[in-house]
């Protein structure tokens, strides 16, 4: 499951077309504060990555990030924007930066990275940490670097 976030209607509906013609669920929301309303409901359903517009009216995108990492710290997040928003995105762990107007292949490449990652994680942590607390459980599941990145590089704008 991904979660999109973006003020502009029609690329809400493309990145859902896109994940799931790719075989992923995913659901969209214009409003990022309705995503916020959605993230501390009983129903919310705790995706593998959320892709977030930065400038959208209601509430900058980098503002929604915090807020998001408040409740999930470990919330793979991916940054889309048409503008050269990158610095300021990466000092918030972001897993990936990508600029808008995106190819859909680049879309989905990155969705693709995280679910690898995601999946290889889970067997480590389901292999050799059996006898972990329930902390050490959930700190397994961190991507390999500190910034959450999920392919092992250092983040830089697509």
């Amino acid at each position: 499951m991904f979660h999109i976030i973006d003020d502009e209607i029609i690329l809400c509906e493309l990145a859902v077309e896109l994940l799931t013609s790719a075989g992923y669920q995913a659901t969209a929301f214009s409003n990022p504060l309705d995503y916020i309303a959605y993230l501390h409901s009983e129903n919310y359903v705790s995706p593998i990555a959320i892709f977030t517009d930065v400038r959208m009216p209601e509430m900058s995108g980098l503002t929604l990030i915090d807020k998001i990492h408040a409740k999930y710290p470990q919330q793979k997040i991916v940054v889309t924007s048409g503008y050269d928003e990158g610095q300021d995105a990466y000092e918030k762990k972001i897993c990936h930066f990508l600029s808008k107007p995106y190819h859909p292949e680049k879309f989905i490449a990155i969705a693709s990275s995280i679910v690898r990652c995601v999946d290889e994680q889970g067997s480590a942590v389901n292999t050799t940490c059996k006898n972990l607390t329930a902390k050490a459980h959930l700190d397994a599941w961190q991507c390999p670097l500190q910034c959450t990145r999920c392919d092992g590089r250092t983040p830089t704008p697509e």
